[in-house]
């Protein structure tokens, strides 16, 4: 008994260590991979993401805990550890993270991304997620939110000069034949 006693902290230390050690590996939420604009869900039509777009995909330790923005260019295929594949049989790519966070990930869809239903994964601190099935292709507009949250009205800017571009509201409209911008992606 005495011998047991002296082992138990020894046993104590040991499991803490372990558990310490122990990240969990990146998970991808059902059917969170988005538009980035429109948020569109991936079941409906609209929902496809196109090559070339912003698009989103939640869960969680997807990325690091405090948020991480891409601030230089060209873009690369690693932002703070976290990269993102596009896998159809053989062939695979990465997309251009632009923003990561452990519950979001916002980035570009290659461009060369091949069409059709693909699968996408995160990997980060050395651990890959759960593959995400999606649907590619070449074009599929979404208009960005005022909100950022994919609902209520579009960002629309109504060009007045250069130095003045304010969003289109109820209270300040675009006139007839004056030129303005919808902001979107794919």
């Amino acid at each position: 008994i005495a011998m047991m006693h002296k082992l138990a902290p020894i046993l104590i230390c040991i499991s803490g260590a372990l558990a310490q050690t122990y990240v969990a590996p990146p998970y991808i939420n059902g059917h969170s991979v988005r538009n980035g604009a429109s948020y569109m869900p991936p079941s409906l039509a609209s929902g496809a993401i196109a090559q070339g777009s912003i698009y989103a995909l939640f869960g969680s330790a997807l990325g690091p805990a405090v948020g991480v923005q891409a601030l230089t260019y060209p873009l690369q295929t690693v932002l703070s550890g976290v990269t993102v594949s596009i896998a159809q049989g053989a062939t695979t790519v990465a997309a251009l993270p632009i923003y990561v966070s452990a519950s979001q990930i916002n980035m570009i869809m290659p461009s060369n991304a091949p069409l059709g239903r693909v699968s996408v994964q995160v990997t980060y601190n050395g651990q890959t997620s759960n593959p995400s099935p999606l649907t590619v292709v070449a074009s599929n507009f979404g208009i960005f939110s005022v909100n950022s949250a994919g609902v209520g009205p579009g960002i629309v800017t109504d060009f007045v000069s250069a130095a003045s571009q304010p969003v289109n509201a109820l209270n300040s409209v675009a006139v007839p034949g004056q030129v303005i911008t919808v902001w979107g992606t794919g």
